[in-house]
């Protein structure tokens, strides 16, 4: 682990003298992008969809909607 460590800071290092106007990145993002291709053969983290899809509101869904609150009044248009 250590050694991931050093070498994590010595591509900081060579970063630096690559990129001398860019901000230096900390050594964990090394280390994080390696285990990351390591893990996943991808240097980007994958995206997660989270949460439940839209629903799509077209004049036949509004319809449906109306006329089922219509057959049962206790329902909520909401």
């Amino acid at each position: 682990m250590a050694a991931q460590f050093s070498n994590a800071r010595l591509s900081v290092r060579a970063y630096g003298e690559r990129f001398p106007n860019r901000r230096l990145p900390n050594h964990t993002i090394f280390t994080a992008v390696v285990r990351r291709l390591r893990e996943t053969g991808r240097f980007a983290a994958r995206t997660a969809d989270y949460g439940r899809n839209r629903f799509v509101r077209t004049a036949g869904v509004e319809e449906e909607i109306l006329a089922r609150v219509e057959a049962d009044p206790e329902l909520s248009t909401r």
